[in-house]
């Protein structure tokens, strides 16, 4: 496993509650091989989550694990992390790169921005995995995601993915409150490329994207995420859930807790 830093200060990322929001303070855009997680909310939506045992919580939204695992064909592969660099496969029309973030509250997340080797993956074959281990963070939390159409010059586009039925990826680790958040343009401020634009200056109710919670395990699972199994937290401003209009995935995880969390296999199916 290879953990990459470099810096892209023009991404910014806001996934927290309305009271959470704070300027977010982007800590890199490493290569995948440094994990971290997407958002989630601390208001009680009667979320579904599942994981390795279906249990079930208060977060609001539902997802899937701890099932039967699915295949992914290697043209729908978005990234297995096998080249260990900072860029999700370029193909299918998709080629983003991955990035951290965090509340810059006075927490740690590693990789701190040195490259690290390292091993690890769903098996023994795999060369690297997303990955990524800290605490500390007390405003609004940390998070890891990818785009899935931005070369780091153009402004990031959409990405069409209405032809599958949904998003897979392995995951293992040790965290409260996983969120796995798809964004589209419309919850997105037009300073991140989408279209939301807030409905007052100080009112915080874009970036309210659709997700699911999910419950970690310290062994590999696979999660299979439907599109249709999608939906917001109800805090921001609401919008139809389009796949056609893909933007981002993220991983986040919540304040006021330590973390570790592997990723690896994300694919569409």
């Amino acid at each position: 496993m290879v953990m990459l830093h470099f810096d892209r200060s023009a991404l910014s990322r806001r996934e927290a509650s309305p009271r959470a929001l704070r300027p977010l303070v982007l800590v890199s855009a490493f290569g995948l091989f440094a994990g971290c997680y997407a958002e989630a909310d601390e208001n009680d939506t009667g979320t579904e989550t599942f994981g390795a045992d279906d249990v079930g919580d208060d977060m609001g939204t539902e997802s899937v694990g701890g099932g039967e695992a699915i295949e992914i064909d290697p043209a729908n592969m978005i990234d297995d992390l096998e080249d260990c660099d900072d860029a999700i496969i370029e193909q299918g029309g998709r080629g983003g790169s991955w990035y951290s973030y965090n509340d810059a509250s006075g927490g740690t997340q590693t990789p701190s921005g040195t490259q690290t080797p390292a091993s690890g993956g769903v098996t023994d074959s795999d060369m690297c995995q997303a990955m990524t281990s800290g605490g500390g963070f007390s405003e609004w939390g940390a998070g890891i995601g990818f785009d899935f159409v931005n070369d780091g010059v153009a402004a990031k586009m959409p990405y069409d993915a209405s032809e599958f039925t949904g998003v897979a990826f392995w995951a293992k680790g040790s965290v409260t409150d996983l969120r796995v958040n798809l964004l589209i343009p419309d919850v997105l401020p037009e300073a991140e490329g989408g279209t939301c634009v807030p409905s007052s200056p100080d009112a915080g109710d874009c970036s309210d994207a659709h997700g699911v919670a999910i419950a970690l395990t310290e062994e590999w699972q696979q999660f299979q995420i439907d599109f249709d199994m999608v939906t917001q937290q109800g805090w921001g401003q609401a919008a139809a859930f389009d796949p056609a209009r893909l933007m981002s995935m993220h991983w986040y995880i919540p304040q006021d807790q330590d973390f570790e969390l592997a990723l690896d296999d994300i694919g569409l199916y």
